[in-house]
Protein backbone atom coordinates (compact mmCIF):
# COMPACT_ATOMS: atom_id res chain seq x y z
CA UNK A 1 0.00 0.00 0.00
CA UNK A 2 0.55 3.39 -0.26
CA UNK A 3 3.12 5.19 2.49
CA UNK A 4 1.66 7.65 4.90
CA UNK A 5 4.04 10.67 7.18
CA UNK A 6 2.64 10.16 10.57
CA UNK A 7 5.24 12.36 11.88
CA UNK A 8 8.76 13.83 12.28
CA UNK A 9 11.64 14.66 14.59
CA UNK A 10 14.07 17.30 14.06
CA UNK A 11 17.21 16.77 16.21
CA UNK A 12 20.14 19.06 17.06
CA UNK A 13 23.42 18.34 16.92
CA UNK A 14 27.03 20.01 18.25
CA UNK A 15 29.87 18.85 17.12
CA UNK A 16 33.41 20.33 18.90
CA UNK A 17 36.49 19.46 16.16
CA UNK A 18 39.54 20.05 18.25
CA UNK A 19 43.62 18.94 17.63
CA UNK A 20 43.88 15.42 19.12
CA UNK A 21 46.98 13.97 20.25
CA UNK A 22 46.26 10.91 20.17
CA UNK A 23 46.60 8.06 16.99
CA UNK A 24 44.23 5.01 16.96
CA UNK A 25 45.67 1.29 17.40
CA UNK A 26 45.99 -1.17 13.98
CA UNK A 27 44.20 -4.19 14.69
CA UNK A 28 45.42 -7.20 12.45
CA UNK A 29 43.44 -10.14 11.89
CA UNK A 30 43.27 -13.27 9.78
CA UNK A 31 42.08 -13.70 5.78
CA UNK A 32 38.56 -14.66 5.67
CA UNK A 33 38.64 -18.53 6.25
CA UNK A 34 36.30 -22.02 6.41
CA UNK A 35 35.85 -24.14 9.70
CA UNK A 36 34.34 -27.55 9.24
CA UNK A 37 31.78 -28.95 11.95
CA UNK A 38 33.15 -30.49 14.72
CA UNK A 39 36.54 -29.68 13.83
CA UNK A 40 38.34 -26.78 16.20
CA UNK A 41 38.99 -23.66 14.56
CA UNK A 42 41.73 -21.67 16.76
CA UNK A 43 43.56 -18.20 15.45
CA UNK A 44 45.17 -14.86 17.49
CA UNK A 45 44.03 -11.23 17.08
CA UNK A 46 46.77 -8.76 17.50
CA UNK A 47 46.74 -5.34 18.13
CA UNK A 48 49.40 -2.39 18.62
CA UNK A 49 49.34 1.40 18.89
CA UNK A 50 51.75 4.40 17.53
CA UNK A 51 51.71 5.82 21.14
CA UNK A 52 52.01 3.08 23.14
CA UNK A 53 48.75 3.16 24.97
CA UNK A 54 46.84 -0.01 26.82
CA UNK A 55 45.36 -1.29 23.92
CA UNK A 56 41.79 -3.63 24.93
CA UNK A 57 40.30 -6.19 22.23
CA UNK A 58 36.66 -7.47 21.77
CA UNK A 59 34.39 -9.33 19.45
CA UNK A 60 31.29 -9.12 18.36
CA UNK A 61 28.97 -10.99 15.86
CA UNK A 62 26.28 -13.62 15.77
CA UNK A 63 28.59 -16.80 16.24
CA UNK A 64 29.15 -15.65 19.29
CA UNK A 65 25.44 -15.31 20.61
CA UNK A 66 23.08 -16.98 18.24
CA UNK A 67 24.59 -21.05 17.88
CA UNK A 68 25.31 -23.22 19.71
CA UNK A 69 28.37 -24.48 20.48
CA UNK A 70 29.18 -20.53 19.87
CA UNK A 71 32.50 -19.32 19.47
CA UNK A 72 35.02 -17.73 22.28
CA UNK A 73 37.29 -14.74 21.87
CA UNK A 74 39.17 -14.03 24.95
CA UNK A 75 41.69 -10.87 25.28
CA UNK A 76 45.21 -11.83 26.47
CA UNK A 77 46.53 -8.51 27.09
CA UNK A 78 49.11 -7.09 25.67
CA UNK A 79 47.35 -6.36 22.03
CA UNK A 80 46.73 -10.17 22.24
CA UNK A 81 43.57 -11.70 21.60
CA UNK A 82 42.57 -15.76 21.04
CA UNK A 83 39.51 -16.62 19.03
CA UNK A 84 38.19 -20.73 19.61
CA UNK A 85 35.32 -22.45 18.31
CA UNK A 86 33.99 -26.03 17.27
CA UNK A 87 30.92 -25.02 14.87
CA UNK A 88 28.00 -27.79 15.34
CA UNK A 89 25.08 -27.95 13.55
CA UNK A 90 23.24 -25.10 13.85
CA UNK A 91 26.21 -22.93 12.56
CA UNK A 92 25.69 -24.44 9.19
CA UNK A 93 24.24 -21.88 6.42
CA UNK A 94 24.84 -20.64 2.91
CA UNK A 95 26.03 -17.29 3.77
CA UNK A 96 29.62 -16.75 5.88
CA UNK A 97 29.66 -15.50 9.68
CA UNK A 98 30.58 -12.45 9.79
CA UNK A 99 32.92 -11.88 13.09
CA UNK A 100 33.77 -8.00 13.94
CA UNK A 101 36.62 -7.47 16.30
CA UNK A 102 37.41 -4.15 17.54
CA UNK A 103 40.43 -2.36 19.34
CA UNK A 104 40.17 0.68 21.83
CA UNK A 105 43.24 2.47 23.24
CA UNK A 106 43.65 4.07 26.49
CA UNK A 107 45.28 6.94 26.06
CA UNK A 108 44.85 10.10 28.09
CA UNK A 109 42.95 11.90 25.73
CA UNK A 110 39.81 10.82 23.78
CA UNK A 111 40.36 6.95 22.84
CA UNK A 112 40.11 5.61 19.37
CA UNK A 113 38.69 2.75 17.88
CA UNK A 114 40.38 0.40 15.09
CA UNK A 115 37.57 -2.39 13.28
CA UNK A 116 37.99 -5.14 11.41
CA UNK A 117 35.89 -7.92 10.12
CA UNK A 118 36.51 -11.39 9.27
CA UNK A 119 33.99 -13.50 7.12
CA UNK A 120 33.62 -17.67 8.56
CA UNK A 121 32.14 -19.94 6.27
CA UNK A 122 31.07 -23.21 8.04
CA UNK A 123 30.87 -26.34 5.87
CA UNK A 124 30.00 -30.16 6.99
CA UNK A 125 32.59 -32.48 6.03
CA UNK A 126 31.86 -34.81 2.50
CA UNK A 127 29.38 -36.83 1.98
CA UNK A 128 30.86 -40.82 2.97
CA UNK A 129 29.90 -43.76 2.28
CA UNK A 130 29.27 -43.62 -1.60
CA UNK A 131 28.45 -46.77 -3.40
CA UNK A 132 27.59 -47.85 -6.69
CA UNK A 133 26.64 -51.45 -7.88
CA UNK A 134 25.25 -52.51 -11.01
CA UNK A 135 22.00 -54.45 -10.89
CA UNK A 136 21.20 -55.62 -14.57
CA UNK A 137 21.29 -53.14 -17.13
CA UNK A 138 20.66 -49.87 -14.36
CA UNK A 139 23.16 -48.96 -11.36
CA UNK A 140 22.19 -48.86 -7.97
CA UNK A 141 24.17 -45.54 -6.14
CA UNK A 142 24.05 -44.83 -2.39
CA UNK A 143 25.55 -42.99 0.24
CA UNK A 144 25.27 -42.18 3.96
CA UNK A 145 23.68 -39.09 5.54
CA UNK A 146 25.22 -35.75 5.31
CA UNK A 147 26.38 -34.63 8.49
CA UNK A 148 23.85 -32.90 10.27
CA UNK A 149 20.96 -34.38 8.48
CA UNK A 150 19.53 -36.12 11.66
CA UNK A 151 19.46 -32.27 13.51
CA UNK A 152 16.86 -31.34 11.19
CA UNK A 153 13.00 -31.67 11.85
CA UNK A 154 11.48 -34.50 9.27
CA UNK A 155 9.74 -31.71 7.60
CA UNK A 156 13.06 -29.27 7.57
CA UNK A 157 15.39 -32.61 6.51
CA UNK A 158 12.51 -33.12 3.67
CA UNK A 159 13.53 -29.50 2.36
CA UNK A 160 17.14 -30.98 1.25
CA UNK A 161 18.24 -32.79 -1.59
CA UNK A 162 20.88 -34.39 -2.61
CA UNK A 163 22.81 -33.96 -6.08
CA UNK A 164 24.16 -36.77 -8.03
CA UNK A 165 26.90 -36.74 -10.67
CA UNK A 166 28.30 -39.06 -12.76
CA UNK A 167 30.56 -38.94 -15.23
CA UNK A 168 32.56 -41.86 -18.01
CA UNK A 169 35.83 -42.80 -16.47
CA UNK A 170 38.00 -42.28 -12.48
CA UNK A 171 39.11 -38.75 -11.61
CA UNK A 172 41.47 -38.66 -8.87
CA UNK A 173 40.52 -35.16 -7.19
CA UNK A 174 39.67 -34.06 -4.08
CA UNK A 175 37.79 -30.43 -3.11
CA UNK A 176 39.26 -28.18 -1.23
CA UNK A 177 37.82 -27.33 2.33
CA UNK A 178 36.28 -24.19 1.10
CA UNK A 179 35.05 -25.72 -1.76
CA UNK A 180 31.37 -26.30 -2.00
CA UNK A 181 29.60 -27.97 -4.29
CA UNK A 182 30.66 -29.72 -7.74
CA UNK A 183 33.49 -28.00 -8.89
CA UNK A 184 33.67 -26.58 -12.59
CA UNK A 185 35.71 -28.20 -15.05
CA UNK A 186 35.46 -32.14 -13.37
CA UNK A 187 33.68 -33.34 -16.23
CA UNK A 188 30.55 -34.72 -13.99
CA UNK A 189 26.88 -34.04 -15.88
CA UNK A 190 23.99 -33.61 -12.67
CA UNK A 191 21.79 -36.88 -13.27
CA UNK A 192 19.25 -36.73 -10.54
CA UNK A 193 18.42 -34.66 -7.78
CA UNK A 194 16.88 -36.97 -4.57
CA UNK A 195 14.32 -34.67 -2.08
CA UNK A 196 15.05 -35.29 1.40
CA UNK A 197 18.03 -35.75 3.38
CA UNK A 198 16.75 -38.89 4.75
CA UNK A 199 16.60 -40.51 1.11
CA UNK A 200 20.41 -41.87 0.72
CA UNK A 201 20.00 -44.01 -2.89
CA UNK A 202 19.38 -43.55 -6.39
CA UNK A 203 18.75 -45.87 -9.33
CA UNK A 204 20.42 -45.12 -12.58
CA UNK A 205 18.85 -46.52 -15.40
CA UNK A 206 20.03 -44.62 -18.44
CA UNK A 207 21.12 -46.22 -21.42
CA UNK A 208 24.59 -47.02 -20.23
CA UNK A 209 27.54 -47.80 -23.01
CA UNK A 210 28.65 -51.93 -22.45
CA UNK A 211 32.68 -51.44 -21.05
CA UNK A 212 31.94 -47.84 -20.03
CA UNK A 213 33.26 -47.19 -16.51
CA UNK A 214 30.68 -44.61 -15.01
CA UNK A 215 31.89 -42.76 -11.72
CA UNK A 216 29.63 -41.19 -9.34
CA UNK A 217 29.80 -38.56 -6.97
CA UNK A 218 27.25 -36.79 -4.33
CA UNK A 219 26.91 -33.41 -3.07
CA UNK A 220 24.29 -32.38 -0.28
CA UNK A 221 22.26 -29.40 -0.15
CA UNK A 222 20.75 -28.32 3.21
CA UNK A 223 16.98 -26.68 2.95
CA UNK A 224 18.65 -23.29 2.63
CA UNK A 225 20.81 -23.95 0.05
CA UNK A 226 23.74 -24.90 1.86
CA UNK A 227 25.94 -26.91 -0.11
CA UNK A 228 28.17 -29.60 1.35
CA UNK A 229 31.87 -30.50 -0.60
CA UNK A 230 31.45 -33.05 -2.95
CA UNK A 231 32.12 -36.77 -2.08
CA UNK A 232 34.25 -38.75 -2.80
CA UNK A 233 33.75 -41.30 -5.73
CA UNK A 234 32.31 -44.77 -6.51
CA UNK A 235 32.58 -46.14 -9.99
Amino acid sequence: GDTLLVGEVIRDMQIDVQVCPNRPPELTVPLDTCARVGLPLNFEVTASDPDGDDISLEALGGLFTEVSPSANFTDAGNGTGTFNWIPGCSAVRRVPWQAVFRAEDDPPSVPLVDIETMAIQVVVPPISGVEAEVVGNAVLVGWLPVTCAGWFTPTMASLGSYEVWRRVDSLDASPAICQLGMPEGWGFTLVATVEGLNNTGYVDAALHAFGATYCYRIVARFPDDALSPVSDEAC
